[in-house]
């Protein structure tokens, strides 16, 4: 929002998010923990989080426009994106859904019919447990060579 006001405020912007790096790169590597994994909701919540800071900053823009333009024409002109933005928010918070997938979704692998896929070798082996090739008398000792 600032950046569009007065661009000078970039340098500190981008003193701030080395900074950041810096900071937030030790911590995650060495001062926290391994937290479990909620499945997405930190996910939707920055969805949602991004959703409103449009919204002000639409919002605000229409403000700026209002006040430094030289007629209402151009704040006019970005109320159609404010109406447009409440409409793919509301969007976004009813029609989205990620708690729970619908069962036909579910069953229905990529070709479009349910059921087992099938397999993509003939049989797997471990090759850890493949039967290990024998050394000839004085000949190369390799460890690790495999009988297919």
């Amino acid at each position: 929002v600032f950046c569009t006001l007065s661009p000078l405020i970039s340098i500190l912007t981008l003193i701030n998010f080395a900074l950041c790096r810096l900071i937030y790169g030790y911590l995650v590597v060495y001062a926290e923990h391994q937290k479990p994994d909620l499945g997405g909701v930190f996910f939707v919540q920055q969805m949602k989080h991004l959703q409103t800071g449009l919204f002000i900053y639409v919002t605000l823009m229409i403000g700026v426009l209002a006040r430094r333009g030289p007629n209402y024409g151009p704040a006019a002109i970005a109320v159609g994106a404010l109406v447009y933005k409440v409409w793919v928010g509301q969007k976004f918070s009813v029609w989205f859904r990620w708690e729970q997938l619908p069962f036909e979704e579910i069953v229905v692998d990529d070709e479009g019919s349910a059921g087992k896929r099938p397999s993509r070798s003939s049989r797997y082996a471990q090759p850890e447990l493949l039967e290990v090739e024998q050394p000839e008398e004085g000949g190369d000792t390799n460890p690790f060579a495999v009988v297919a």
